[in-house]
C-alpha cells in the first residue's frame, strides 16, 4: 500500500524530557501515528511553533506510538520551554536526502570498517551527526566528535551481528 506523501498533521503537544536528564521530545498523537500508518523509524519534516524546521525521523516508544526530539537549536528558535505546549505541522519525508559524508570522517569510518555500517544509519541520524562534526569550532574538538560517531557505528555493527 502506498504511504500519502502530501499530508500535513497539526497538533499542540507537551514539551517534554526524558527522565534523568534525557533528551527533550514531543510525544505525537496516536491520531497522527495511526494515520501515518508505520511503525519503526519514520523520517519527517516539521515546523515547530511556525519558526524552527525540523528535518528529522520520528521514533517508536511502544504501542504504535512515536516521539520527536527536538534539540536545544530547534528548542530555542521555536521558542519552546520544557512542559509548554508547542504547536508542530508535520509530513512524512519518504524521499529524505543525506548529506554527504566529510572525507575525514569517512575515512576514519572506513579505517576501522564501519563505513557501510553508518552510511545504513536513518538518513535524519546520519545528517543529525554529520552536521554536529560541521559545528565544530575547533580541529580538536572535531576529531573527537568523529571518535565518537565511529564508536556509534562500531556499537550499531555489534547490534547487527547480535541480530545475526
Amino acid at each position: 500500500m502506498p504511504y500519502v506523501t502530501d499530508t500535513t498533521y497539526r497538533f499542540k503537544a507537551r514539551l517534554q524530557q526524558v527522565p534523568g536528564g534525557g533528551p527533550f521530545y514531543v510525544l505525537i498523537p496516536a491520531s497522527v501515528s495511526k494515520a501515518i500508518g508505520r511503525r519503526g523509524i519514520v523520517p519527517i519534516v516539521a515546523v515547530v511553533n511556525g519558526k524552527a524546521e525540523v528535518h528529522a525521523s520520528m521514533t517508536p516508544c511502544g504501542g504504535g506510538r512515536h516521539r520527536l526530539r527536538l534539540n536545544a537549536e530547534t528548542r530555542q528558535v521555536a521558542g519552546a520551554r520544557l512542559g509548554g505546549a508547542v504547536g508542530v505541522e508535520l509530513r512524512v519525508d519518504d524521499n529524505p536526502t543525506a548529506d554527504p559524508t566529510p572525507r575525514d570522517l569517512s575515512l576514519a569510518l572506513r579505517n576501522d570498517g564501519v563505513l557501510k555500517t553508518f552510511e545504513h544509519l536513518p538518513v535524519g541520524k546520519r545528517n543529525h551527526i554529520i552536521r554536529w562534526i560541521e559545528k565544530s569550532a575547533k580541529d580538536a574538538t572535531r576529531d573527537k566528535r568523529i571518535a565518537m560517531t565511529v564508536e556509534v557505528a562500531l556499537r550499531a555493527q555489534e547490534r547487527e551481528a547480535d541480530r545475526s
